[in-house]
């Protein structure tokens, strides 16, 4: 099971989460994070947490996914993962997030290039896609500036809330993402 390092930028390391980054993650979710995710409860337990970690491990064993923690000074920040959802075209679905105090720095685009070629290749993917809130502009911009393209608005379970929500479905094919080592100029993720 890979726990090391898998990509580094000048600010952020990623790797597969451990079941030790379980306290960290709960902390992290808060409320004003979770409002953000589909699937996500707030506040979360570490058991909770592990549980998810744990799952986590088991996709990327399994070749079915993967997740990682986003590092700032070794310790985690958020969140980054995938999951296969169409093993025969081998697309996932991607999702992420940072805890509040780490938003609004630049860091997920940072993370999200850096993160998505080792998903890409681990995963062996041939497209990837992501479900956004509607007013979620920060992600939007995240998302286009990787070279994903709205493709459609869905309504979304929300089952943290037992609510149904409208939700911006962006997607590219693999060999179309516009990556790079360290993310363009944060300025191209900031609010809209």
């Amino acid at each position: 099971m890979e726990t090391g390092i898998i990509a580094e930028t000048y600010r952020l390391a990623l790797r597969p989460l451990v079941p030790a980054d379980a306290p960290a993650i709960a902390a992290l979710m808060t409320p004003a994070v979770a409002a953000r995710l589909l699937e996500w409860p707030a506040p979360m337990s570490v058991a909770q947490a592990r549980q998810r970690i744990d799952a986590g491990r088991a996709a990327l064993a399994a070749d079915t996914g993967a997740d990682l923690a986003i590092l700032r000074g070794g310790r985690p920040i958020g969140w980054i993962g995938a999951r296969l959802v169409a093993a025969p075209r081998r697309l996932a679905s991607i999702g992420y997030w940072l805890g509040t105090d780490f938003q609004g720095h630049g860091y997920m685009g940072e993370a999200a290039h850096a993160a998505l070629p080792w998903l890409i290749d681990r995963l062996a993917l041939a497209a990837v896609e992501a479900g956004v809130q509607e007013r979620n502009f920060a992600s939007q911009a995240i998302l286009e500036g990787l070279g994903l393209q709205l493709k459609a608005r869905r309504r979304l379970f929300a089952p943290t809330r037992g609510t149904e929500e409208d939700a911006l479905v962006f997607a590219a094919p693999a060999a179309r993402l516009t990556l790079s080592p360290v993310a363009p100029d944060r300025r191209a993720y900031a609010m809209r």
